[in-house]
């Protein structure tokens, strides 16, 4: 890990973060001194797992980090943690003034996520999403919505003016903030985007990993699931001919374990091929 050759020692870093528990934590922390800001970005994006137990050393790292876009992964890091240090709280608002704006804004929106939660969280988030707002800022708001904070009032009404009129960037993202936080009234706000070239690949990517990780059966729950909402507008959009996102998503439903799922998405597989 802290060998010369940057290769072996991000492989060695990849290695562990993905291996759980405070021992693979705190030897990972250890790259964060390594010379390659390669390295020590792979090393920060890695303790984003495993922060509980080594925020503290983090945080004191991410104050005198001198790449921007490392000191970015420290903020997100530590913005993932679910028990802070007062020490990485600290470094958060001292960060909220760093002169590189995405690196700001990271540590802005962690402040928030730290001291506010459900709608109220989501309240403050808003000012992040105005179409005055610049990109750093916008995006940072949307990677940290939640089911509860998207409840906030005039924020699903943003992100569908975001998901209908903002760049590419901003919709994809928003895109992947709706589909976390299962926002069934946007899931046609979000399927729309499979027309456009620009935004349909990772879309399509996140609505079919979407369908097998929604383990709640249809038949038992009724028919307000993600997984039932996307047979359904899968359906749609097998009959409008919108493929090959929609015969991607529609052969990943035909695999879920609710029998009424895969009965609709057999229905609109039937479609898609007349």
């Amino acid at each position: 890990l802290l060998g010369d050759d940057p290769e072996r020692a991000s492989l060695a870093a990849e290695i562990l973060a993905a291996t759980d528990g405070q021992k693979s934590a705190e030897v990972l922390s250890a790259g964060l001194r390594h010379s390659s800001p390669d390295v020590r970005l792979t090393v920060a994006r890695g303790l984003s797992r495993n922060t509980q137990f080594v925020g503290e050393a983090l945080a004191e790292h991410a104050c005198h980090e001198p790449e921007p876009v490392v000191r970015r992964a420290c903020v997100r890091a530590l913005r993932a943690c679910a028990n802070p240090e007062r020490s990485a709280l600290t470094t958060l608002e001292q960060l909220s003034s760093d002169p590189d704006p995405e690196v700001a804004a990271a540590a802005q929106v962690g402040v928030l996520v730290w001291t506010l939660e459900g709608e109220e969280l989501g309240n403050a988030l808003l000012p992040f999403l105005s179409p005055s707002e610049s990109p750093a800022r916008l995006r940072e708001a949307l990677f940290v919505l939640d089911a509860d904070s998207i409840e906030a009032r005039g924020m699903q009404s943003t992100l569908s003016f975001i998901l209908e009129r903002g760049d590419p960037e901003a919709r994809i993202t928003a895109a992947f903030a709706v589909i976390r936080a299962g926002a069934l009234s946007l899931l046609p706000d979000v399927v729309r985007l499979l027309k456009d070239p620009r935004t349909a690949p990772p879309v399509a990517r996140a609505l079919v990993d979407l369908t097998l990780a929604d383990g709640t059966p249809a038949s038992a729950s009724g028919p307000d699931t993600l997984a039932a909402s996307l047979s359904r507008i899968a359906s749609r959009m097998a009959r409008e001919s919108v493929a090959p996102p929609a015969e991607a998503l529609v052969l990943r439903l035909l695999q879920h374990s609710d029998v009424d799922i895969r009965r609709s998405a057999t229905q609109a597989l039937g479609q898609s091929v007349r």
